[in-house]
């Protein structure tokens, strides 16, 4: 609430979302969403704002699902001093609009930024972002849960755990993991994704998000595999693999499981693999772009254990052993071409 120049009160409206125009990117979103925080937590606000942000709240579901993270981010103060945050969001508040969206940001990060993530803020979609766990570009990072259950992050991956008294369930936003579960008969343990679940009560398995679907291999046990939005599962066995969409679960292949979680070992093994389909997966573990035309490479496979925490090195022994050629201009900008 704000007070005119007859000190008649007003309610309050972000400048985000000033003139009822709802905010785009993640990024005003995420601003917006702090100084609704902010303000509906700071004792001053009234009826009219409490219609006002729920209209805002219900305009987009991306307004809704972060606004939502952002309670369960600010929950966890519960055992810090919060008092540095608030002061600095209600700082948001009082500034000029010019300014406040730069402040908003400014002061989430600060929450953020005690639990390790200023730099995801700067770079990621909200939903990683705002994730209970996460991994930059080439981490990987072990997580064992209160059951002792563990979970290995890919690279660039991120998670939300749910725990209640009839499930433990894991939300996948985004990259891969590896989860090896503590037997639990009376809590099914649960990896959800857009596309489906994976379902097991003790096992290990492999969980990727795709563009297309979410991958599920299993190395220990079973797993049941399940689509979002139809009745269609399957139950895989170990060794085999499936590609879960919203509207279907593909049927069971065979895979070599051990090789397909070679990457929380730091290794990356392939047998006759195009080396098209090998190099944008070293790019998944590296800064920068890797380059290359993958019709000019279409011919060349490879096999081989390459090491996925020193990029630079596997590089080099694909030139060593395969009939290409690499240009790194910059840290940043790979080229791989073949020999002419």
């Amino acid at each position: 609430m704000s007070l005119t120049a007859s000190g008649v009160a007003t309610q309050y409206i972000p400048p985000q979302i000033d003139n009822m125009r709802a905010a785009d990117s993640d990024a005003d979103i995420i601003a917006c969403a702090a100084e609704w925080h902010a303000h509906l937590h700071s004792g001053e606000a009234v009826n009219e704002d409490y219609t006002n942000f729920e209209y805002w709240r219900t305009q987009d579901i991306r307004h809704a699902e972060i606004y939502a993270r952002m309670e369960k981010l600010w929950a966890r103060f519960d055992d810090v001093d919060a008092k540095p945050a608030t002061i600095a969001l209600n700082k948001a508040l009082r500034s000029g609009a010019a300014k406040r969206k730069k402040v908003a940001a400014q002061a989430l990060a600060f929450c953020l930024g005690v639990f390790g993530v200023w730099t995801a803020l700067q770079t990621a979609p909200a939903k990683y972002m705002l994730a209970d766990y996460r991994t930059a570009v080439g981490e990987q990072r072990v997580i064992e849960l209160d059951d002792r259950s563990r979970i290995t992050l890919n690279t660039h991956s991120a998670i939300d755990v749910d725990y209640s008294g009839k499930q433990r369930r894991i939300t996948l936003q985004q990259g891969e993991i590896l989860v090896e579960v503590a037997k639990d008969s009376e809590r099914p343990f649960i990896v959800e994704t857009e596309h489906g679940t994976a379902r097991a009560l003790g096992t290990q398995y492999l969980v990727k998000r795709e563009a297309e679907g979410t991958r599920v291999t299993v190395i220990e046990s079973t797993v049941e595999a399940c689509a979002a939005k139809v009745p269609a599962c399957v139950t895989l066995k170990p060794g085999e693999q499936t590609v879960v969409t919203p509207d279907a679960v593909q049927a069971p292949s065979m895979v070599n499981a051990e090789a397909s979680a070679s990457w929380s070992k730091h290794m990356l093994v392939v047998d006759n693999q195009p080396l098209a389909q090998v190099l944008q997966e070293l790019a998944r573990y590296r800064y920068g772009r890797i380059f290359f035309n993958a019709d000019e490479i279409a011919d060349l496979r490879v096999s081989g254990v390459y090491a996925l925490d020193d990029t630079d090195r596997t590089l080099s022994i694909l030139v060593a052993t395969t009939p290409i050629r690499v240009k790194q201009y910059t840290p940043l900008f790979v080229t791989v071409a073949p020999l002419k």
